[in-house]
């Protein structure tokens, strides 16, 4: 990642701060784009 595509530091604190909080954060690996959109819609309703 170049400079000048790097998160704000306001915007990193943010996300420090909420990863802090997290026990586990999970990762996903997504083969096929089109694939995202209902995944991440399932993952917002099953909470």
């Amino acid at each position: 990642m170049t400079i000048d595509k790097q998160l704000p530091s306001t915007r990193t604190t943010e996300l420090d701060s909420i990863c802090l909080k997290a026990e586990v954060i999970p990762v996903l690996a997504i083969r096929r784009v089109e694939d995202a959109v209902p995944l991440a819609k399932a993952l917002v309703e099953g909470g």
